[in-house]
This record gives C-alpha cells, structure tokens and sequence, in this order.
C-alpha cells in the first residue's frame, strides 16, 4: 500500500465497501491500542511516572515523550479522522468502570489540551523583577501519568482490543 505523500493508501481504500473499511478501521485500532500499550510497559518498565524533581538527567525528557506517544496513540481511536472516506471508529468506552471513565475522560484532555495542543489554561506565566532584572515564574503541566493509571489504561486497551478482533470479521 503507497503513503501519503502519493495518494495510493487513499485510492486503495476508496475501493472497499463499506463493511471492509470498517475491518479495516477496526484492525487499525487493534494495532494502536496495541502500541499504546507497549508505550505504557515502557513507562513501568522504566518507573517513568514520576514528577519531573525526581527524575535525574535526561529521564524526564525520556518520560515526557513516552507518555506524550501513549496519549496521542491511545486517544487515534476514539478522535475523528480527518479523511472523509474512513469510517468512525464504533467502539465507545461503554462498559467501563467510574474510575476507568474518568481516566479515559482525562486521557482525553490530556490530548486535546497539552499534548497534542497548547491550551493556555495549562500554561503560566507570572512576570516578575528580581534584584532589579525582570524575569519571570513559568510553569506547565508535569508531563506525568501514575503508575495506576498507567495499569488501568494497560487494562482497557487490552478489552478494546478484544472487541476490535472480535468486530473484525
């Protein structure tokens, strides 16, 4: 199947009917949810859940892009494509637990607000002179998922993931 750049992967799927682009979108799925959690073993793996303070060297910048590849790959399934031809992904979150919503609902706003775009309201900057300089108080949102959310979403990945084989055929 070509790329993007050429157009082929979009010509190819023009061709399938409808049932077949939804086995397709279902197995496009499958393979994210799949990515996110190998993104999030990592993240155990490493015991990169941790506020920035109490990570030495470069661990923080590692941290921050694990978990910014975790959010934006668990949240493709669920954020409406852009091409008009690709079907909406059919699996909800129904069926999950008060504290799995919850996780699932700030997965969500994470996404939306700090790592896929920078909403102000995450962000500020509070002007200030010290000793005659100005300078200025910074701050931003810990690029951060705990360790149990990190094994809550392990837990609802592999559940969408079953749905979405099991939807495939």
């Amino acid at each position: 199947m070509g790329n993007l750049a050429d157009g082929m992967g979009l010509r190819m799927r023009d061709n399938l009917t409808p049932e077949q682009k939804r086995a397709h979108r279902y197995r496009v799925a499958a393979a994210d949810f799949r990515s996110a959690i190998e993104f999030a073993e990592h993240l155990l793996e490493k015991s990169w859940h941790k506020n920035e303070w109490h990570l030495r060297g470069k661990a923080y910048m590692h941290q921050t892009a694990y978990v910014t590849a975790f959010i934006v790959t668990y949240m493709r399934p669920f954020t409406a494509s852009q091409e008009p031809n690709w079907p909406a992904f059919p699996i909800k979150p129904a069926g999950l637990s008060e504290d799995e919503k919850s996780l699932h609902k700030r997965l969500k706003v994470l996404r939306n607000e700090v790592y896929a775009h920078t909403d102000s309201v995450h962000h500020d900057y509070q002007p200030m002179v010290i000793r005659g300089a100005q300078s200025a108080l910074i701050s931003r949102p810990q690029f951060r998922l705990t360790q149990e959310e990190l094994v809550l979403a392990i837990g609802m990945l592999r559940r969408f993931i079953s749905v979405a084989q099991s939807s495939e055929a």
